[in-house]
């Protein structure tokens, strides 16, 4: 399913005083979404239910058929009989071809996807990536993957894709091949949930998104909300804002 953009949002600024209203309002927003995403979903699903029964009676009707027509001909048109079996045959080989050939494209698909995530967090952990946020003033010595945050319980609260990390500061790098405004929302109700849960106690808390692609309003709303962006751009990634005035967010 192709991604849907989601509507341009207005510049806003968020302060102490508003904040948890903000992150409310935020998550009635993504509930809207996500209930408006269902009920397109059932469509779809009903959709293609009704089309597949649709497809089933009528491939039941042309089975019907063509037995009826087998019969009746059997025994004056044995020639026109073999070649109607033929026909079926190949219309039916031609049909699994078909579907094949969809498989075929949905797996190469879902290949490049999953290489394409593979190459950005290849590229998050190169030695150019970590000079470039030297000079941004982090000296990030550890790197660390998916780390699964749990409570007392065991229960996973949160994954975090990729951390730099040093003495003082830590970074936590949310990973997607193409980022929405939802993503950022949700990446930071993540560096919250890692604030309130004191996971990294007595360092600098920072965020960042990286992207294979990334849209001018995703990515200008991401810097709004304190992120670094991490691009990727060729065989490196690129980091924005390229600006020595950005004031990170530290939660």
């Amino acid at each position: 399913m192709a991604e849907t953009k989601n509507p341009p949002r207005e510049r806003e600024y968020v302060t102490m005083a508003n904040f948890n209203e903000w992150l409310d309002r935020l998550a009635r927003e993504r509930e809207e979404a996500d209930r408006r995403r269902e009920e397109a979903e059932a469509k779809a699903e009903a959709k293609f239910l009704k089309e597949r029964e649709e497809f089933k009676r009528r491939q039941e009707e042309a089975d019907e058929k063509f037995l009826r027509e087998r019969a009746e001909f059997k025994k004056q048109q044995e020639e026109a009989e073999a070649k109607a079996d033929a026909k079926f045959r190949e219309e039916r080989a031609e049909a699994e071809r078909l579907a094949e050939k969809r498989m075929e494209q949905i797996d190469k698909r879902l290949g490049k996807l999953t290489n394409r995530i593979g190459e950005i967090i290849e590229h998050l952990v190169t030695p150019n990536v970590l000079e470039k946020f030297k000079k941004m003033g982090f000296s990030f010595n550890r790197t660390a993957r998916n780390i699964y945050i749990q409570d007392k319980d065991g229960k996973t609260l949160t994954e975090i894709d990729t951390v730099f990390q040093n003495g003082e500061d830590v970074m936590i790098v949310e990973v997607k091949t193409h980022p929405t405004t939802d993503d950022i929302v949700r990446h930071a109700k993540r560096m919250t949930l890692l604030q309130t849960q004191n996971m990294y106690p007595g360092l600098n808390l920072y965020g960042a998104i990286a992207a294979a692609v990334i849209d001018d309003e995703t990515r200008n709303f991401a810097i709004e909300q304190g992120f670094y962006v991490l691009e990727q751009s060729g065989d490196t990634m690129k980091i924005l804002p390229d600006d020595p005035d950005f004031k990170p967010k530290k939660w």
